[in-house]
């Protein structure tokens, strides 16, 4: 059996370059992104947010605040994600982390 898969690997080069493009957009950006699933777990944290965290992708990426920040904070964090899932609004806090004021 023989298969045509040029237009797969097109398409996986395409969607490769696409992720490269976000990840340098993402990056170069001084602005602390982050996204997080359902379950609170990051799933895209930029270079900002690590640095502001001290810590790389993969300490990130997969886990929970309570997993990466002090408890206090990510208390804090939490009460707000889920009054954004709740209210499906933007919530703009004032944070304290590491000696930072984050603002939105």
């Amino acid at each position: 059996m023989i298969r045509d898969v040029t237009q797969r690997r097109k398409a996986e080069k395409s969607m490769h370059i696409m992720a490269i493009r976000d990840r340098v957009f993402l990056d170069s950006v001084p602005d602390i992104i982050f996204l997080k699933d359902k379950k609170f777990r990051y799933l895209i944290s930029n270079k900002a947010n690590n640095a502001l965290l001290h810590l790389t992708n993969v300490d990130v990426i997969g886990h929970t605040d309570f997993y990466i920040m002090d408890e206090s904070t990510a208390k804090a964090c939490r009460a707000s994600d889920e009054q954004v899932l709740r209210e499906k609004i933007i919530v703009a806090n004032e944070e304290i982390m590491d000696g930072h004021i984050l603002r939105p």
